[in-house]
């Protein structure tokens, strides 16, 4: 549910809003113990945080086949939730021309 919002957030401000909102609420739940503390901490501090906590949580899930079994549903949660606010900052760092044709395309759309 929060990848999706962090999908349509309408800016930056809204994606980091969203971002640490989920972060601090994994720090006050039971659950958030099996995050580490770097993947809590806050604030955060740019798209290159965001990149870089997303990397150390992927290789914790790309560990050994056989951990891969055993890695928290909520390890794997955050890792989606930073993956979207990653992609999503950068889509909203593409200019709006660039993204609206990118839109026409997809639709197969003629270009203007």
């Amino acid at each position: 549910m929060i990848s999706n919002a962090l999908k349509l957030a309408q800016n930056e401000y809204v994606v980091y809003f969203l971002l640490t909102s989920y972060l601090d609420a994994r720090r006050c739940d039971r659950r958030g113990s099996a995050l580490p503390e770097y993947a809590k901490r806050l604030p955060i501090a740019g798209k290159t945080d965001v990149d870089e906590r997303l990397c150390w949580l992927s290789a914790i899930c790309r560990r050994e086949p056989t951990d891969r079994a055993n890695v928290s549903p909520i390890l794997k949660e955050t890792v989606a939730v930073l993956r979207a606010a990653s992609e999503r900052i950068v889509s909203l760092r593409i200019p709006c021309a660039t993204r609206a044709c990118a839109r026409r395309r997809r639709r197969g759309s003629p270009s203007p």
